[in-house]
């Protein structure tokens, strides 16, 4: 099971903000509705996770988990992936990296 957004967050401010690295995973809620014309057909609320990565400031990696076909197993996905790039520059130990 992935591990909570708020979770990877705290890691990554924790063992990559001293490479210029900051996250963070600021809940809400959505409202999301279908229109037919100028009707509501549908309407519903998502409780949602936004999950943010910057690098010096800009952002390079985002994740809403109110869309229904993301996980946040492919933020792990991401983040074991990005790991492993600057663990082949030379940036990260593999020490760090655990």
């Amino acid at each position: 099971m992935a591990r909570r957004l708020k979770t990877i967050a705290k890691w990554v401010n924790e063992n990559l903000g001293h490479l210029g690295y900051s996250a963070t995973a600021d809940s809400g809620v959505e409202e999301i509705s279908t229109y037919l014309g100028h009707n509501i057909f549908t309407s519903r609320t998502a409780h949602q996770t936004i999950f943010t990565v910057k690098l010096d400031g800009r952002r390079i990696f985002s994740h809403d988990s109110a869309e229904a076909y993301r996980k946040n197993a492919d933020v792990e996905r991401w983040l074991k992936f990005k790991i492993s790039e600057l663990v082949r520059e030379g940036k990260l130990t593999l020490k760090e990296a655990n």
